[in-house]
This record gives structure tokens, sequence and C-alpha cells, in this order.
């Protein structure tokens, strides 16, 4: 494997979860299929057009990207805390 490969790999083999932020259906499709992530993917976008069994809703569109994933991800905690 690649110098590159090995450090995704390394990267990525600890991730708990993952945030598709308004995923295409096709996308969403993929991650389910993929053996990324023993959970379920957690959709965030304005409205769950997949479908996705995990979704938070962003009530608003955000202009900055940062602000965008830090909601999506401070939604997400506060449904595990409830």
């Amino acid at each position: 494997m690649s110098e590159l490969g090995e450090l995704l790999n390394e990267i990525v083999s600890d991730v708990d979860g993952t945030l598709l932020f308004s995923p295409s259906g096709s996308r969403y499709e993929a991650f389910l299929e993929s053996d990324l992530d023993e959970e379920t993917p957690i959709v965030v976008a304005t409205d769950n057009g997949v479908d996705a069994d995990r979704y938070v809703e962003l009530p608003l569109e955000f202009e900055d990207v940062r602000e965008q994933i830090r909601f999506g991800i401070r939604r997400h905690v506060d449904k595990l805390v409830q």
C-alpha cells in the first residue's frame, strides 16, 4: 500500500461516526453499503431528502462552512445527551 493509503487508514481507523452534510442520495447509499463505518452515517441537512435514520436538521443556510460543521456536530451531541 502507498504511504498516502497507509496514512489515510491510520487517520480513519479510530473514527467513531460519519457526518454527511447535505449528501446526494447516491453518496448516502454508498456510505450505507460500505464497510467504512459500523453505524449508519448521520445526515446533516436542511431536510432529510435521503430518509436517513440518523438526521440532524440545519434550520438555516450557513455562509461559513466551519459554522455549519460546528452546528451539525453540536446538534448531534445534544441529541446523544438528551
